[in-house]
């Protein structure tokens, strides 16, 4: 049993991050994921526990908590038709020759290449 639910939830979260990652453009992707995430977990997990103990009382239900669960799963599959498909933008960044990371490129292939030669 548990195999299964893993195996359900790694089909899930695999290409959840992908997917959400997505939806921003390349130059503001980690920005744009990190406050969507983080905006998201503090509105609706952060009022979780105030939502669903109103709706208990109100109701008078005490599977009241479902309803709060299915204006979530409304709220995501609504989203889910709002996805952008950013397949085919470009996305490869430009790396000046004078930029670190192309320095740290060349001290590595000459390293590589004295440690070759056996110098």
């Amino acid at each position: 049993m548990q195999l299964m639910l893993c195996s359900l939830l790694a089909m899930f979260f695999g290409p959840f991050s992908a997917a959400v990652a997505e939806q921003f453009p390349a130059g503001v992707r980690s920005t744009g994921l990190a406050l969507a995430y983080n905006l998201a977990v503090m509105i609706f997990g952060g009022f979780a526990q105030f939502i669903v103990t109103w709706l208990i009382q109100n109701t008078g239900m005490a599977i009241a908590p479902v309803f709060y669960v299915l204006f979530a799963v409304t709220l995501g599959l609504i989203g889910s038709f709002c996805l952008i498909d950013r397949t085919h933008e470009a996305q490869l960044a430009v790396v000046d020759e004078d930029s670190p990371v192309e320095a740290a490129a060349h001290a590595a292939g000459t390293l590589n290449r004295v440690v070759a030669q056996g110098v």
